[in-house]
């Protein structure tokens, strides 16, 4: 890889996207309506969605920032992120089944 570090920063910003997407099209019922005209489903256009922005992500964060070691807490950084999604989305989707 060219630029781990901006691996980092592109995984921890497509996975704060795809806890917005998640919650934004369960609460805006035309959003996942438009989201999902793009494809069959609107779990297959947000997944779409994910890869090329995280892409997108990779090759801006590759061409401003160079030679950064990626460093223990930086890696932390990542499964910090990737916990936090998954509690922000469990209990969102928690709290829609309680409040029901």
């Amino acid at each position: 890889m060219k630029n781990n570090f901006s691996l980092i920063i592109s995984t921890i910003l497509t996975s704060i996207l795809i806890v917005f997407l998640t919650i934004y099209s369960e609460l805006n019922e035309s959003f996942k309506n438009y989201i999902a005209s793009f494809t069959t489903h609107h779990w297959i256009s947000k997944s779409i969605l994910t890869i090329i922005l995280f892409i997108v992500f990779y090759l801006i964060f590759s061409l401003l920032i160079k030679n950064t070691k990626v460093k223990p807490k930086h890696i932390y950084l990542v499964i910090l992120f990737t916990i936090l999604s998954y509690l922000a989305i469990l209990g969102f989707f928690v709290f829609e089944f309680l409040i029901k």
